[in-house]
């Protein structure tokens, strides 16, 4: 709906007199809508992984706990059976969605008009990337998720430059456990005696990995992001100016290249920010229930559940941990908008 006012589309149905709400209603709503019931399913999917943790914490009965109780009990037949079902709930759940786009999409309940005025109209000429940077260094807060994202990345990169392995994340120290922050140890120590700072930064390594590889795995080989990038995509092909493209002689590729793929990107960039957010908090998730990241080793979510017994005695290793899988998701999504909005062909101007 952000982008609605700024569709030829909405010019054009002002110009022949509709009012403002009804503009908004009538047409941009329609077209928002087909983005938003798919990433209700997309939602929905990402809510029954959770399961998993949320009714571990809770002590819920539920599909995410039977399975995770079958993993902990090597029960195959059970693990096979909760597999087909929350598969053949994702097909449910896409197949419902891909008939609500088709409600939705007014292409599908009415074509075009071809009279309908193509003047005033303007194709983009200029390249895709030009300017983007520009852009984005305009937006503060995208900037601030920037710096926080590329301090924790140096910092993971050369976490065994600034704490080594083996004595400051592996090695205990009875004599030194529940310490505050100092300047020998910056975040204190854990329950073990060790340095609560280096093992952050060393876990950093898997959280920022798990997040960054499982995001794009799971475009490239999961079938929901197809519906979503099918949806974005027919959103976009029918807009006025890809029909202007067209008018004026751009070729099938050269209006995808030029026009389709810059559009679709903006919106795609928050989705995959979102992921990979989604990403970091299940793979905290997993090591918390053990099924992650095993101990020694560290972890941000093996870190929270090592010091959950811990946390009325010395809350700190549990406060660290969570401020900074917190820090990374809120950094994560300003990046998200940030670039969304620099990639914008429609943000140029």
């Amino acid at each position: 709906m952000q982008d609605a006012p700024r569709q030829e589309y909405i010019k054009t149905a002002r110009a022949k007199g509709a009012s403002n709400a009804r503009a908004i209603v009538v047409h941009a709503l329609r077209n928002a809508l087909m983005l938003v019931v798919t990433q209700m399913a997309l939602s929905f999917v990402a809510m029954m992984g959770g399961s998993m943790l949320t009714e571990t914490i809770f002590g819920l009965p539920g599909v995410g706990a039977t399975i995770l109780q079958a993993i902990n009990m090597k029960d195959i037949p059970m693990i096979m059976a909760s597999t087909i079902f929350v598969t053949l709930t994702l097909m449910i759940g896409l197949l419902i969605v891909d008939v609500a786009n088709a409600f939705l999409d007014p292409r599908v309940r009415a074509r075009y008009k071809q009279e309908e005025n193509m003047n005033g109209q303007r194709i983009k000429k200029s390249p895709f990337l030009r300017g983007a940077w520009a852009r984005y260094r305009k937006n503060t807060p995208a900037l601030i998720g920037l710096v926080i994202i590329a301090a924790v990345i140096l910092l993971a990169v050369f976490a065994d430059v600034l704490a080594p392995y083996q004595e400051t994340v592996l090695a205990q120290h009875p004599d030194q456990r529940f310490l505050g922050p100092s300047a020998e140890h910056l975040l204190g120590t854990d329950a073990l005696g060790r340095d609560s700072f280096a093992r952050l930064i060393h876990g950093a390594r898997w959280s920022l990995a798990f997040g960054s590889l499982g995001a794009a795995l799971e475009a490239f080989l999961l079938p929901w992001w197809y519906w979503l990038c099918r949806t974005v995509f027919l959103s976009i092909v029918g807009q006025s100016y890809i029909e202007t493209a067209r008018a004026n002689g751009r070729t099938t590729g050269c209006a995808l290249l030029r026009h389709v793929i810059p559009n679709a990107l903006s919106i795609l960039m928050i989705q995959y920010s979102t992921q990979v957010s989604a990403m970091v908090v299940a793979a905290a998730g997993f090591s918390y229930l053990g099924l992650g990241i095993q101990h020694p080793t560290p972890e941000w979510g093996s870190m929270l559940a090592e010091a959950q017994t811990y946390l009325r005695i010395y809350p700190n290793s549990v406060i660290w941990p969570g401020i900074v899988i917190v820090l990374i998701n809120v950094a994560l999504s300003l990046m998200g908008n940030g670039m969304s909005e620099a990639l914008d062909p429609q943000m140029k101007e």
